[in-house]
């Protein structure tokens, strides 16, 4: 691992097209990521912290976060992707890479950037 970078810009679009407010987490690793490997520790990773197996469903009076059985899907590229999107399996996260960076988009909603962190550390870690 060569870098890591954080920002608290907006990357998620809303449907209306409005961004919303996310944790951004850029690493840059010293080799090409092997996209299979780091597939599976998405998946893993996913696992051990419960809100981001979560995706938002409603309720009727509101929005709330249930556990979902979907898997989250690595990403490719750096385009903008839509919050509760099916590319995302309605994950209010995103992990993408491309060559050697990996980045980390989640909604402000399921953690802070302490929980950002500690995600990332336990993604690479795998």
């Amino acid at each position: 691992m060569r870098q890591i970078d954080m920002e608290g810009i907006g990357h998620f679009v809303h449907s209306n097209g409005d961004e919303t407010l996310t944790i951004i987490v850029r690493v840059a690793l010293a080799e090409e990521i092997n996209t299979a490997y780091m597939q599976t520790a998405l998946e893993k990773a996913a696992l051990r912290y419960p809100n981001f197996h979560s995706v938002l469903a409603s309720t009727g009076k509101g929005l709330v976060y249930e556990f979902s059985e979907e898997k989250p899907v690595l990403q490719t590229g750096d385009q903008k992707r839509k919050l509760g999107s099916s590319e995302l399996h309605s994950f209010p996260y995103c992990v993408s890479c491309e060559g050697n960076m990996l980045k980390l988009s989640v909604h402000h909603s399921i953690t802070d950037g302490y929980g950002t962190t500690e995600f990332v550390k336990t993604l690479l870690y795998y």
